[in-house]
C-alpha cells in the first residue's frame, strides 16, 4: 500500500477504509476514528479550529489546538 492511509471505524461505522495518492474521505461529525500508514505518509487534514483531536476524551495523546499549531502561548 505506497502512499495509503488507513482510517480506522468500528465496523458499525462502516469499518476503515484504506486511501490511496489523490483520494479523499469526509468522516461524519462524531464517528470515532483513528488513522495509521506503513510509511510516511502526508495527508491533509480539514476541519474547524474547534475540533477536539481526541473528541471528549482527554488521553495522554490530547493536545490543545496551540500545541498542534507549534504555539505554547
Amino acid at each position: 500500500m505506497t502512499g495509503a492511509v488507513r482510517i480506522g471505524r468500528a465496523e458499525a461505522d462502516g469499518g476503515p477504509v484504506s486511501l490511496y495518492p489523490g483520494e479523499f474521505f469526509v468522516v461524519p461529525r462524531g464517528i470515532r476514528h483513528n488513522t495509521t500508514a506503513t510509511e510516511e505518509t502526508w495527508i491533509a487534514l480539514i476541519e474547524t479550529t474547534t475540533t477536539q483531536h481526541t473528541g471528549s476524551e482527554q488521553t495522554a495523546l490530547t493536545r490543545s489546538i496551540a500545541e498542534q499549531l507549534g504555539s505554547t502561548s
